[in-house]
């Protein structure tokens, strides 16, 4: 006699139930996590519209370089700079990681950790705005203010 008679038709449908279950729950969680590793990969994959941007300001005293890894389109005047936004003339440099540039006004502000150094002084903020053609530089929250000792032997 056939041993697959014997077997309980109940037991055999829970069984194939418990199966068909497994099974969706499987493919469901499969496709979720497909949609969130695309979710992941579009973050970290952003993308920019300026790769290594560079812009100059001219103002009285000469001229004050502009760079940074990457850049944003905000408007037809401003870009937002990120990644190591380095502000630089024969003066100074002004480094910080997010900056919105304007090209047509020559201005630039910022709400991240700045810093400006000179050959004396060192100054740390919560951000800076730059008017006047970079001949005003404002520092914006919790600003330290470090001069270097210049010690010179007459």
């Amino acid at each position: 006699m056939n041993n697959l008679l014997k077997l309980n038709k109940n037991l055999l449908l829970l069984i194939l139930l418990i199966i068909t279950v497994i099974f969706f729950f499987i493919i469901i969680f499969q496709n979720f996590s497909k949609v969130d590793t695309s979710i992941v990969e579009r973050k970290i994959n952003k993308n920019y519209d300026i790769t290594n941007p560079i812009f100059t300001i001219k103002n009285s005293d000469g001229k004050i370089s502009v760079k940074a890894k990457k850049g944003n389109f905000l408007s037809e005047d401003e870009i937002l700079l990120e990644e190591n936004v380095v502000f630089k003339s024969p003066k100074f440099e002004l480094t910080s990681s997010s900056v919105i540039f304007n090209h047509k006004n020559q201005t630039a502000t910022s709400e991240y950790e700045s810093k400006f150094n000179t050959n004396d002084t060192i100054i740390v903020s919560e951000g800076f705005e730059i008017t006047d053609d970079g001949n005003i530089i404002f520092f914006n929250g919790k600003t330290s203010l470090i001069m270097k000792n210049n010690i010179r032997n007459e």
